[in-house]
């Protein structure tokens, strides 16, 4: 509903909103943390209300007559209904499935990535600083400090999966691709949206190898443009492109050191396109940026179409 509101049909998202205020309750789910629906829906939500509350009226007055605040009430209703999974994990780092009606399942696993347990900070502190309820952002925090806690003693990378309960880790496999992207892409941000320093500390790593979702990496440098790593971010992004330019779209695996595909498929992510779209708009128009736009609608409207 954000995207709808952002392109300024005013009629189009009312009715969207008057369709979700009256029709969707949390309670109708069973929310996967892992998978990052939590903070997707969420993070509509949230955004939705803003663009709406926006005292600036940037985009126009968006504001329905009738709104009242219902889509903070129902981001607060479901971040209510995930905090189970915090406060039921003796680590604090959340169980990686929740249902929305009746809370942590009964000898559910226990196993979840990096990035789904690292994945709640902008949202839930967005949330509690509309709301004025810490709890949200406390909670969320908690799962990030116990996730860094238990980064490798010697070489301080983070491993890729670990038990809730016994906060032990059961791939150690390490990198800022699938599994550990977006616990750094979100301790950054944090860091942009509430100024803590930990957050901005937490280290990059590297690997032998690259995955499409590693591809959003270019994209948060462009965040840390007061640290002038703008130009950092374009060149990461130039080696990306490269490989897109070699195979009409990225693999989700690429070995560097092999120079050839890992993993062979393509699952149609948007990281890419993100990291683009904010290097368009930070760095200056003459670089490069301007002719990737159309390769992506080509490459995915060519191989990826379906006929209905």
């Amino acid at each position: 509903m954000s995207k709808i509101l952002g392109t300024g049909l005013t009629s189009a998202s009312e009715a969207l909103a008057k369709g979700i205020v009256t029709e969707v309750r949390a309670g109708q789910f069973v929310c996967n943390i892992c998978n990052t629906l939590a903070p997707i829906v969420l993070g509509g939500l949230l955004s939705a209300h803003l663009l709406i509350e926006d005292p600036v009226q940037r985009l126009g007055d968006l504001r329905p007559e009738w709104y009242n605040g219902e889509l903070l009430d129902m981001a607060s209703d479901l971040a209510a209904r995930l905090l189970p999974a915090f406060s039921l994990s003796p680590t604090g780092i959340p169980h990686p499935r929740v249902n929305l009606r009746s809370g942590v399942p009964y000898g559910g696993r226990t196993d979840t990535c990096t990035a789904g347990a690292g994945t709640l900070l902008v949202e839930f502190g967005i949330l509690s600083k509309l709301s004025g309820d810490p709890t949200y952002q406390l909670a969320a925090r908690r799962a990030s400090r116990a996730l860094w806690n238990r980064r490798h003693n010697t070489t301080e990378l983070l491993g890729n999966v670990l038990d809730v309960n016994t906060g032990k880790w059961m791939s150690e496999l390490s990198g800022v691709g699938a599994g550990l992207d977006s616990f750094y892409e979100y301790m950054l941000k944090s860091y942009v949206l509430f100024g803590e320093r930990e957050d901005y500390d937490i280290g990059g790593t590297h690997t032998s190898w690259i995955d499409s979702l590693q591809a959003a990496f270019a994209g948060l440098q462009v965040n840390q443009v007061l640290a002038g790593d703008v130009e950092e971010a374009i060149c990461t992004h130039a080696l990306y492109w490269s490989i897109w330019q070699r195979f009409g779209v990225l693999p989700e695996r690429y070995n560097w050191q092999r120079a050839s595909p890992d993993v062979l498929f393509y699952p149609l992510r948007p990281e890419f396109a993100e990291a683009t779209y904010l290097l368009y708009r930070r760095a200056s128009p003459d670089v490069l940026f301007y002719p990737l736009r159309p390769e992506f609608a080509e490459a995915t409207y060519l191989l990826y179409r379906v006929r209905a």
